[in-house]
């Protein structure tokens, strides 16, 4: 029996988010490589908006475009006016933040800093 579920994963799959939340207009979006660097994903995706509202549309943005191509998060979190929201894709994790909690964690330059660090020796 042939399935009609489309595997995507690694690059193509971070280009797909990327792309969904640049529809949504996202004011900031970053994919950062950290294979290698952390177990559970081979990559994160950053995208931030000003405010919660716009938020919701970035992340029903990046769902909705991705269950198009058949493909489901594995979780995802954040409640309706929430400044952080994550949704699991295995490979991939998305991070979308308000512009504050953006600066505030800055996880951008965090795992740059990391990545530069190289894989930790076990």
């Amino acid at each position: 029996m042939k399935s009609d579920k489309v595997v995507i994963g690694g690059k193509e799959l971070v280009d797909l988010i990327c792309s969904a939340a640049a529809d949504k207009k996202a004011d900031s979006i970053e994919a950062i490589d950290v294979r290698g660097i952390i177990a559970p994903c081979d990559w994160f995706v950053i995208a931030s908006s000003d405010n919660s509202v716009h938020l919701r549309a970035i992340f029903d943005g990046i769902i909705g475009t991705l269950k198009d191509h058949k493909i489901s998060p594995w979780q995802s979190e954040g409640d309706e006016g929430a400044t952080w929201l994550l949704v699991d894709y295995g490979d991939v994790i998305v991070h979308i933040m308000d512009t504050e909690s953006l600066n505030r964690y800055d996880l951008t330059s965090l795992w740059h800093e990391r990545l530069a660090k190289g894989p930790e020796k076990e």
